[in-house]
């Protein structure tokens, strides 16, 4: 099976995948609901993953909206 992150989240949650790799804030949402295998991907240092298009610097964002694309499992403020 292929999809988006947040494509692959969904259907694990909804029990239509019995395994697949899932974002961390999903996992959290969901912990009781499901059980890890002690392997993942991660990083030890910035993974700049999100690319955040703004007119304005980071500092002035704060009571603006941003908005997400429907594949992110990004949460603002980050």
């Amino acid at each position: 099976m292929t999809g988006t992150p947040s494509e692959l989240n969904d259907l694990l949650v909804a029990g239509e995948l019995d395994m697949s790799v899932i974002s961390a804030i999903e996992y959290a949402r969901h912990a009781k609901d499901s059980c890890s295998c002690p392997i993942g991907i991660s990083c030890d240092g910035p993974v700049r993953s999100v690319a955040l298009f703004a007119k304005h610097p980071v500092s002035e964002l704060s009571n603006r909206t941003v908005l997400l694309s429907a594949s992110s499992r990004t949460v603002w403020p980050c």
